[in-house]
C-alpha cells in the first residue's frame, strides 16, 4: 500500500518507532473490487479499523495504527477510490461500509471497533447503522458539518475539474497540503502523509485517489434514528461543525462528545497523541463494559 521512496524519516522518537511499523498487508474483495489494507497488532486480539478521509489512504493512520496496537489488532484500509484500492464507477457510503466489516471480518472480527475520521467518519456511521449487529463501537473523528445539517450533502453530479499532475514526485509532495490548515500542523507528520499520497502516472505524477470520490453520494438520511450501537463523537477545537451542530449530532446519537484541543479538522496532523489517547480511552471502556456484560451474563 506504501507508495513512499525509501528515506530516512524525521520526527520525534516516538513517531520514528511508531512508522518504521509498517504493518502486514492484505486486501479482500468486495462487490467486485479490490480494498487493500495494512494491520499491526497480535492476530486474534479485538480489531479496530481504521478509516481515513476522503481523497485520504489509510497511511494517514501510519503514526497512530501502531500506538493503537498494544492488546488489538489495528487495521487501516484503503476504501475504494482511495490510495491502492481499486475504483469504481459509482461510490456511496453503503458500499464503503460493506468494505469496512468485510475488512474486519478478514482479520478475524465479526464485529470489530471502527474509527473514522472525516468522510471517513460518515462511512464509519453508515457502517455502525447498516451493519449494527456487526460493529462493537465507533469513534467519529470530526466528521463534516454537511452530516448534521437538514438533508446532509446532496449528491455531487457535474464534470470533474481537470486532474493537476507534476513532472517529478518531489514537486507533487511540495505540493500537497490538507486543507484547511492549521497552526497546530505537525509538519513531520504531513511530510510523511504527502511522501504516500502521490503515485507516477501516465500525465506525471499526482494524487492517489480516483477523481470520481469527489463525485459519491451523500449520507443515507433514512438510518437517521434507527438502531445504532455506541457511538463516541471527537471533535477538533478547530471543527468543521460549530458547537451547536456537534451538541446536536451527540443528542441524535445518544454518544459523548470528546474535544481534542488545540487542533483542527485533521486531528491526527495536528494532536494524534492526543487523538491516540482519546481513541484508546473509548475502546478500552467499551471492552470493559463487555467483559461485564459478558460475566454478568455467565
Amino acid at each position: 500500500m506504501s507508495s513512499s521512496p525509501a528515506e530516512a524519516e524525521t520526527g520525534p522518537d516516538w513517531f520514528v518507532a511508531a512508522v518504521g511499523r509498517e504493518g502486514r498487508t492484505g486486501a479482500v474483495d468486495v462487490a467486485g473490487a479490490r480494498v487493500d489494507y495494512r494491520a499491526w497488532g497480535p492476530v486474534g486480539a479485538p480489531v479496530v479499523v481504521l478509516v481515513h478521509g476522503g481523497a485520504a489512504h489509510g497511511g494517514w493512520w501510519d503514526h497512530v495504527a501502531p500506538l493503537l496496537a498494544a492488546g488489538r489488532r489495528v487495521v487501516a484500509l484503503d476504501l475504494t477510490g482511495h490510495g491502492s484500492s481499486g475504483a469504481r464507477e459509482h461510490y456511496d457510503f453503503p458500499t464503503w461500509a460493506d468494505e469496512i466489516v468485510a475488512v474486519g471480518a478478514a482479520e478475524g472480527s465479526e464485529r470489530p471497533f471502527v474509527v473514522g475520521h472525516s468522510m471517513g467518519a460518515v462511512a464509519a456511521l453508515a457502517c455502525a447503522y447498516l451493519h449494527v449487529d456487526r460493529v462493537a463501537g465507533t469513534v467519529l473523528v470530526d466528521p463534516p458539518e454537511w452530516l448534521v445539517v437538514e438533508g446532509g450533502l446532496p449528491p455531487r453530479r457535474g464534470e470533474l475539474p481537470p486532474r493537476r499532475t507534476h513532472p517529478t514526485r518531489e514537486l507533487a509532495e511540495a505540493r500537497f497540503r490538507a486543507r484547511p490548515p492549521d497552526p497546530s500542523r505537525l509538519p513531520f507528520v504531513e511530510r510523511h502523509v504527502a511522501a504516500r499520497s502521490v503515485h507516477r502516472t501516465d500525465g506525471g505524477w499526482t494524487w492517489r485517489f480516483d477523481h470520481r470520490v469527489t463525485l459519491h453520494d451523500t449520507f443515507p438520511a433514512e438510518l437517521w434514528g434507527q438502531e445504532v450501537g455506541p457511538v463516541v463523537v471527537v471533535v477538533a477545537e478547530r471543527s468543521l461543525l460549530t458547537l451547536d451542530q456537534s451538541a446536536e449530532l451527540g443528542e441524535r446519537l445518544a454518544a459523548d462528545v470528546v474535544t481534542v484541543h488545540d487542533s483542527g479538522h485533521h486531528v491526527m496532523l495536528d494532536q494524534p497523541l492526543a487523538l491516540t489517547a482519546v481513541v484508546d480511552g473509548a475502546l478500552a471502556a467499551w471492552r470493559r463494559a463487555q467483559a461485564d456484560v459478558g460475566g454478568a451474563e455467565s
